[in-house]
């Protein structure tokens, strides 16, 4: 088992529990170390087996004191008693029943190879997995981009045509544009808008204001 264990995994650590496994109290001392193991709580799983004999060598594993200690343990069991064409009790109380104790060992410990393909099959499937989530993620960073771009042009046209609709507004009520349309601004000598036949006097000179410049003018007599 332990050969088995090495060339499969060796980093597991090993934990023994040695003890008669045939004779007189052979069977209480299989029920002890298997308690021992459920209060230590040490291991992930038991193994519990011995190489291969006649029936009176196995016998100690069909008696009742093993069999209840296998049932109550909180730690996964594997039974492997003796050879493939042996039978036992404990084989039919385990969690696991092995044809040999080697089988056993196989059954307890992950193949390193195995577990390195798994490992880079992870990997691969991590990487695919990150490489699919940037390009979402770039997908959407671009829609977000050509909406906020979008939105920017809505917002600068809106403001533009606002403006334009202001300024229409400003220049009907500016003094330009009624000169434009054919006005003038009298003004007197200090630019004080002459706005009454009272404000000019005969013989005074005032300024005429047209859209492309002054004409000097004088109130007749």
């Amino acid at each position: 088992m332990l050969a088995v264990i090495r060339r499969r995994a060796p980093w597991t650590e090993v934990v023994l529990c040695g003890c008669r496994v045939q004779g007189d109290g052979a069977a209480e001392e299989i029920a002890a170390a298997i308690r021992m193991f459920a209060r230590a709580r040490c291991a992930d799983v038991l193994i519990v087996g011995r190489g291969g004999g006649s029936v009176e060598d196995l016998w100690a594993f069909n008696e009742e004191v093993v069999a209840r200690a296998l049932a109550e343990s909180p730690v996964p069991t594997i039974s492997a008693v003796g050879h493939e064409t042996d039978f036992t009790i404990a084989d039919l109380v385990a969690d696991l029943r092995a044809p040999t104790p080697s089988a056993a060992a196989e059954a307890a410990v992950p193949e390193r190879n195995a577990l390195c393909r798994e490992a880079r099959e992870l990997a691969l499937r991590l990487e695919s997995s990150i490489q699919g989530r940037l390009a979402e993620l770039r997908d959407a960073a671009e829609v977000e981009r050509t909406t906020l771009v979008e939105a920017t042009y809505g917002l600068t046209r809106r403001h533009r045509e606002r403006i334009a609709q202001e300024a229409g507004k400003l220049n009907a009520l500016s003094p330009l544009a009624a000169l434009g349309r054919g006005f003038a601004v009298p003004l007197d000598p200090g630019g004080r808008v002459l706005r009454s036949a009272g404000d000019f006097v005969p013989g005074a000179s005032f300024r005429l204001q047209v859209v492309d410049g002054v004409v000097p003018c004088e109130v007749a007599r």
